[in-house]
Order: structure tokens, then C-alpha cells, then sequence
């Protein structure tokens, strides 16, 4: 929005305002912005799990062995990650849930928002212990924080504890 409205004020002082710019604007929360989006997660994915690609062309780059099943949408705005997650159609056929967090944009200030996640958390941290609880993969437990040494780095890894069950 600001960056749109402040490049036609500078196409229109430049120009006099004699030659409007035909443009085309692509975001949060165009369906191309989520196709785009969902393309390179399906890419990571079959790196990740070493899958073949399967995209012929077609748009069934997502579809069968390799395809997401679900994505997790998480953001911390209404009006862009919510209403685009909520909005988008995948062309590949998985299902999008949209997860709203209290950490940015949104706060509970701001009363109900506008475009209904699937739920509200407060952080990122939530958001992925609610999307993994919900897909099966906690058994009850909580995520919790590990630290470890790599080489002259500390880091905070997720740890599950001794137990975890991957269904499906």
C-alpha cells in the first residue's frame, strides 16, 4: 500500500501526471503472491525428502507422493496473511489454515480481526507447536527449547523429549 502509493507519486511528479503508469500490483494477499509461495514449498519439500519432481506442465507439481497435503499460514496481519491464506485456492490441492499471531501487526488491542484465522496465538513458537499438535506429531507434549553448541555458536533447537510418534 505505502510503497505503491508513494512510487505513483513519484511517477507522477516526474511525469508532470501527463503519462499515468499502467501497473500491476502483486502482494499479500494476491492468489499469485500464495501460488508463488506454495510452488517453493513444494520444491523444498521433494529437496528435503528426495522426492522426483513431478511437475509436468500441468500444475501437478504438488499433486500425489510429493504434494503438501496442508500449509500452515502464519502471520501477523489481518488484512495480508490472514486474508490471503483464507482467500487462496490451491491449484495443487492442498489445504491452507491460517494462523494469526499477537507478536507483530496484530495485538489483542485491535479487537476481533477482520479475516477469521483458523486460530490466534501469541508467537511464532505457539504457532508451530499448534500446527504440529494439531498434524499429530506432539502426543500430548509441549515443545520445548534446547541449546546447542555448534562449533563457537549456541542455538536454541526444538526438542520433543524422548518420544514422538510421526503419524500418517
Amino acid at each position: 500500500g505505502a510503497f505503491v502509493a508513494s512510487f505513483l507519486g513519484v511517477w507522477d511528479a516526474v511525469t508532470g501526471g501527463k503519462r499515468p503508469l499502467q501497473h500491476t500490483t502483486i502482494g499479500k494477499p494476491s492468489q499469485e503472491t500464495f501460488e508463488f509461495a506454495e510452488k517453493r514449498l513444494i520444491e523444498h519439500r521433494r529437496a528435503s525428502l528426495d522426492l522426483p519432481s513431478a511437475d509436468d506442465g500441468e500444475g501437478t507439481a504438488g499433486k500425489g507422493a510429493g504434494g503438501l497435503r496442508k500449509v500452515y499460514m502464519v502471520g501477523d496481519n489481518p488484512e495480508s496473511d490472514v486474508a490471503g491464506g483464507n482467500a487462496y485456492r490451491s491449484p495443487f490441492g492442498s489445504e491452507w489454515e491460517t494462523i494469526l499471531v499477537r507478536s507483530g501487526v496484530y495485538g489483542d488491542a485491535g479487537g476481533k480481526p477482520k479475516h477469521k484465522p483458523s486460530v490466534v496465538v501469541d508467537d511464532v513458537w505457539d504457532a508451530v507447536e499448534w500446527a504440529l499438535g494439531r498434524e499429530g506429531w506432539l502426543d500430548g507434549q509441549k515443545l520445548e527449547p534446547k541449546r546447542v553448541e555448534e562449533g563457537n555458536e549456541v542455538r536454541e533447537k526444538l526438542s520433543w523429549g524422548s518420544r514422538i510418534e510421526v503419524k500418517g
